[in-house]
C-alpha cells in the first residue's frame, strides 16, 4: 500500500459527486491506487446509484438528507471508511483534477521539509481548469465573526514559488497528507461549519503536523452555491438551505470551538478531538500571529504564510511584459475610520489598513491618489504623499446618510434581511455608504486630475501581502468605452433579480474591490449610479455597491465588461507584470 490514496468525500445532495469521482479516476496516473470513502447524503437516481456501484474500492455510507447532521459529522463518517491506505486526500464533492494529479501531489508532499507535512490551499475555481496560469491561494485570517470564530479568506497567489511554502491555516475542501493524520487528528463530528477550518489547523499543528501550500494546483473547486434552492434548482444546495434549525447546532458548535481555542473557560473533555501535545496553543498563536482570546491579528495572520521574505526574483515567473498602449490610468482609493475594531464581527483596526495600504503604496509604477482624513494622512506621509482631504459631506455619504440610517432601523427592512442582520452592509449605514462612495471619489478624481484615459478604483486594503515595488502593470486589455468590473460569474442570467430579491438573496456576483472606468464614461456612470442609489432608498432598501452594480448591469449590459475572477482581488493580480 505504499502509494495508495484514500479519497474522503462528504456529499450533500450534490449532482457533482459522480463527475468528481469519474474525473479523479480519469485524470490519475495510477487509478488502481485510489480508493474512496464517501458519506452520501442524497436520494440518488438509478443512474447515479449504478455509477457508484461500478466504482472499484468505493465504500459508501448513505444518509437520508433529512437525517443529515452537517458537514463535519459527514466528514467524520468518511474517515471511518479508511482501510489502511498510505495517504489521504480530503476534497469536496464538487472538484476537478489536473492530469496525473496523484503523482504531482505525492511529489509535492515529499518536497516539504517536515516529517509530518500536510498540503492544503484554497483551490482555483472550475472555470480555471483550462487556464495554464491558474493558481491556488493561501488562506489568511479575515475577521472574527459575532460568535468569536476566526473567518478565513483566500489571499496570496502561490504560483510565485517553485516549491510548497509553509503556511498557517488549512482548507476543508483540499487536504493531502499521510493517513497518519486520520488517526492523530480525527474529524470532530460535533462541529457544524463555522470553526471547522481554524480548529482543524490548530489541532493538526499542535499534533506536530506542518502546513504547506503547494505551488502548483492539482484540484479545482466549485465555489458557487445557492442560498435559495427553490429558485435555482440546478445550483449546488447546502445543508443549511433545508435545515432551518441548523443555527442551533452551529451556535453550540462554535462555543465548543471557543473553548478549544482558549476563548472561553470550561471543563469540557474533548478526548480524541482535542489539541495535541507536540506543540501548545500558545505556540500556535505565536507561529500564526493570531491571539484568540483578545481577537487580535498580526501581519503574518493576514497573509497566511510564514516565509520570512517574499519570493526571490529568480523564483518569480515573469507573467507578461507590459504592452505598449496609450492608456494612462489613475488609481483612486479612500479611507474613513469607521471604528471597525469596535464592530460585532468583521473587525479591522486602523493599523491593519495602514499595513495593507503600505503594500499598495510601494508599487511605484501605479499612479494613485488617496482621499482620507487628516489623521490617516499623517500616518501615510512617511511612505505616500499624494493624499487629499476626504471632504465627506460632498459625497453620497453626506447626501444620503440620514435616509440610509432610517431604512436600516425600519422593521420592514430588518424583516427583508432577516438572515443577514449581522452583515455590515445591512447593519452599519456608514459602511454601506462608504462602499457607494467609490463612485463619488472616482467622479471627483476625474475633475481634480483630468487627462487620464481611465480611473481605477482600488480598495484601500486590497493588497494584503508585499510584492516587488518594481512590478509593472499591463493595462492594454482596457476598452475605451466599457466599465470593467470583477465578476464571480459572467452569466448575465444571474443578474436579473430585482433590488428586494437581490438584497434578500445576496448572491456573490460582483467583487467591487477594483472598478475601472474610462474617462469618456465617467459622467454617465456617476449619474446612473446616483439615480439607482436614490431608487433603492425610495424602495426602503439599503444595500452595498456590489448589488447596486448588479442592477446597472441588468439595465445596461452593453456598458460593462465583466472580468471573470475567483477571489476579491484577482484583476489586479492578473494585470501585474513581474520584474525581469
Amino acid at each position: 500500500m505504499k502509494d495508495t490514496i484514500f479519497i474522503q468525500i462528504a456529499s450533500y445532495r450534490d449532482k457533482e459527486l459522480s463527475p468528481t469521482i469519474r474525473r479523479a479516476l480519469e485524470q490519475a496516473e495510477n487509478p488502481s491506487c485510489l480508493s474512496f470513502g464517501i458519506c452520501c447524503q442524497d436520494e440518488l437516481s438509478a443512474e447515479e446509484q449504478a455509477f457508484l456501484d461500478s466504482v472499484p474500492r468505493c465504500r459508501i455510507i448513505y444518509i437520508h438528507p433529512q437525517d443529515s447532521k452537517g458537514c463535519c459529522y459527514a466528514r467524520s463518517l468518511t474517515q471511518s471508511l479508511w482501510q489502511g491506505e498510505a495517504y489521504t486526500l480530503q476534497i469536496d464533492s464538487h472538484s476537478r483534477f489536473v492530469k496525473e494529479w496523484d503523482r504531482i501531489l505525492l511529489e509535492q508532499l515529499h518536497q516539504c521539509p517536515s516529517p509530518k507535512p500536510l498540503l492544503t490551499a484554497y483551490c482555483p475555481d472550475y472555470e480555471s481548469s483550462e487556464n495554464s496560469d491558474a493558481c491556488s491561494y493561501t488562506l489568511s485570517a479575515d475577521y472574527f465573526n459575532s460568535y468569536g470564530m476566526l473567518m478565513l479568506i483566500a489571499r496570496l497567489p502561490i504560483h510565485f514559488y517553485r516549491r510548497p511554502v509553509r503556511g498557517v491555516f488549512l482548507s476543508g475542501h483540499f487536504l493531502f497528507a499521510s493517513s497518519r493524520w486520520i488517526k492523530e487528528v480525527p474529524y470532530d463530528p460535533h462541529l457544524y461549519f463555522h470553526g471547522e477550518e481554524i480548529t482543524l489547523a490548530v489541532r493538526s499543528w499542535t499534533h506536530g503536523w506542518d502546513i504547506f501550500y503547494p505551488e502548483k494546483p492539482t484540484v479545482f473547486h466549485l465555489y458557487h452555491r445557492t442560498n435559495h434552492p427553490e429558485n435555482n434548482p440546478e445550483d449546488r444546495i447546502c445543508h443549511w438551505n433545508e435545515h432551518s434549525a441548523f443555527w442551533k447546532t452551529d451556535v453550540v458548535a462554535q462555543r465548543r470551538c471557543r473553548i478549544l481555542l482558549g476563548m472561553e473557560k470550561d471543563t469540557a473533555d474533548f478526548g480524541i478531538y482535542g489539541l495535541g501535545t507536540a506543540r501548545t496553543l500558545a505556540d500556535y498563536e505565536t507561529f500564526s500571529g493570531v491571539n484568540f482570546r483578545l481577537k487580535q491579528l498580526e501581519a503574518r495572520a493576514s497573509t497566511g504564510f510564514v516565509e520570512s521574505e517574499p519570493p526571490a526574483l529568480e523564483d518569480m515567473p515573469t507573467r507578461r511584459t507590459p504592452k505598449d498602449d496609450n492608456h494612462r490610468v489613475l488609481c483612486v482609493t479612500a479611507f474613513k475610520n469607521l471604528k471597525r475594531e469596535e464592530w460585532v464581527g468583521f473587525q479591522r483596526s486602523e493599523e491593519d489598513y495602514v499595513t495593507w495600504f503600505r503594500n499598495l503604496a510601494a508599487l511605484s509604477r501605479l499612479n494613485m491618489v488617496c482621499y482620507c482624513e487628516s489623521g490617516m494622512q499623517k500616518k501615510l506621509q512617511p511612505f505616500f504623499q499624494k493624499t487629499v482631504d476626504l471632504d465627506i459631506e460632498n459625497t453620497f455619504y453626506g447626501k444620503y446618510g440620514k435616509r440610509e440610517k432610517e431604512i436600516m432601523e425600519s422593521e420592514a427592512y430588518r424583516t427583508l434581511i432577516k438572515h443577514r442582520k449581522l452583515n455590515p452592509e445591512h447593519r452599519y449605514w456608514e459602511y454601506t455608504l462608504m462602499t457607494h462612495n467609490k463612485v463619488s471619489f472616482l467622479h471627483r478624481a476625474i475633475r481634480q486630475y483630468p487627462g487620464y484615459t481611465h480611473y481605477a478604483w482600488l480598495d484601500f486594503g486590497c493588497l494584503r501581502y508585499p510584492i516587488d515595488g518594481r512590478t509593472d502593470f499591463d493595462w492594454s486589455s482596457l476598452t475605451d468605452d466599457l466599465i470593467h468590473l470583477q465578476a464571480f460569474s459572467t452569466d448575465l442570467s444571474r443578474y436579473q433579480l430585482e433590488p428586494a430579491e437581490l438584497c434578500a438573496q445576496s448572491p456573490a456576483l460582483i467583487a467591487a474591490a477594483m472598478i475601472v472606468v474610462p474617462a469618456t464614461a465617467m459622467e454617465w456612470f456617476a449619474s446612473v449610479y446616483e439615480e439607482e442609489l436614490k431608487h433603492y432608498q425610495s424602495l426602503g432598501i439599503a444595500d452595498d455597491e456590489q448589488n447596486l452594480l448588479v442592477q446597472l448591469i441588468r439595465k445596461y449590459p452593453e456598458r460593462f465588461k465583466l472580468e471573470q475572477v475567483h477571489f476579491w482581488y484577482d484583476l489586479l493580480e492578473q494585470i501585474m507584470c513581474r520584474p525581469e
